[in-house]
């Protein structure tokens, strides 16, 4: 689909190819879409937000 826009395009499927396809889409003249599969199995940690802390406010 990028190729078809004229950018770059790359899938990434595996963590050891992250670092080399990202700079390859920095170095792209023409922009770039980065397609990561990833796993549905592994879910974000929660994010914790300290007591006290809500909606901008500082401690």
């Amino acid at each position: 689909m990028a190729q078809s826009y004229g950018l770059h395009g790359e899938t990434v499927r595996s963590t050891d190819e992250i670092v080399d396809t990202v700079e390859r889409a920095l170095m792209s003249p023409t922009g770039a879409l980065l397609h990561v599969i990833t796993d549905p199995t592994l879910r974000a940690p929660s994010p914790e937000v300290p007591a006290g802390v809500m909606n901008g406010d500082r401690p």
